[in-house]
């Protein structure tokens, strides 16, 4: 059975209830971060805010509120990806406190 993305991510979220966040102006969806766990570390998925609402501390916001759910929750890491040529969200990432790590090689495989 082939599912959409939408029930992919709806599934995902029923997995992983509250993580993830959902910022809005009136009824315009401005930035999401899809966070959740499995079992072991948090991860962050997705982290997004309109371009015209970047740098207002948007992301920041969401991605705090994601990060305390997962301490909450007895989580004492979270793990994100970033491509190598989005240099702006390496430097985001760097700049709020992460850091990439050099003995890790994230592996892709195409089904």
């Amino acid at each position: 059975m082939i599912k959409s993305i939408r029930e992919r991510i709806s599934a995902y979220l029923k997995r992983n209830p509250e993580f993830s966040t959902v910022a809005k102006k009136g009824n315009d969806i401005i930035g999401t971060v899809l966070c959740g766990h499995d079992g072991r570390s948090g991860s962050l998925y997705h982290v997004a805010v309109s371009e015209e609402y970047r740098h207002k501390g948007i992301a920041n916001e969401m991605v705090q509120r994601s990060l305390s759910l997962l301490k909450q929750e007895g989580f004492g890491h979270a793990m994100l990806f970033a491509y190598f040529e989005n240099t702006t969200a390496i430097q985001y990432w760097k700049k709020n406190g992460w850091e990439a790590l050099p003995d890790v090689l994230y592996h892709y495989k195409h089904l």
